[in-house]
């Protein structure tokens, strides 16, 4: 099975290194950039999961934050079964005030339901986060995780694996739909 969640977040806050964490591979640097390139559009991360004897591929669209992929957001959301709003645990103010704009652009478009949202902090560097950031709006709703990632993209603290738990709820959710789905399908179809 494979399920689409769409990252969102605004420039420079940390989704790709997420992703790349997420999906266990380095970052690397990149010749005359350091370690990391704004993302131009999207970029797909694969995720392997096995959930209850069920293997299944999450991908991970990692989306540009720039201002000028804002008002595609709505559209990198469809069909994905959770989104992943992101933002910079060491500038939370600034960060969550332009991720709380994009949350509500993207859920006046998309329909869906917040329990399959997940608000993540990303701390590039070696300190450990502050995990008492409080979120403002409509983010309060959501479920919250921040995270401590280290440069090269290892997980010094262990934080990842609180953000593929939570993918891992979502998918669980996702997959108990299109079970129910499926079941209706069969239902109606023996109505004929």
């Amino acid at each position: 099975m494979v399920y689409k969640m769409a990252v969102f977040g605004p420039s420079g806050s940390g989704k790709t290194v997420l992703c790349k964490a997420l999906a266990e591979q380095a970052l690397g640097p990149i010749p005359g950039r350091g370690t990391h390139a704004p993302t131009a559009g999207c970029r797909v991360q694969e995720v392997l999961r096995n959930l209850n004897g069920t293997s299944l591929s999450i991908q991970l669209w990692d989306t540009g934050g720039g201002e000028s992929f804002h008002r595609l957001a709505p559209v990198f959301a469809v069909h994905a079964i959770g989104l992943v709003l992101v933002y910079d645990a060491r500038k939370a103010n600034s960060s969550l005030k332009e991720l709380s704009e994009m949350y509500e652009t993207i859920m006046a478009s998309v329909n869906m339901h917040p329990s399959l949202c997940l608000v993540v902090g990303v701390s590039v560097g070696s300190v450990a986060p502050d995990a008492s950031i409080s979120l403002p709006g409509a983010l309060g709703q959501l479920n919250h995780v921040v995270v401590g990632i280290d440069p090269n993209g290892s997980d010094p603290h262990g934080d990842v694996q609180g953000v593929l738990g939570e993918l891992d709820r979502v998918a669980m959710l996702a997959m108990q739909s299109r079970r129910q789905e499926s079941a209706q399908q069969v239902v109606q179809a023996s109505e004929f």
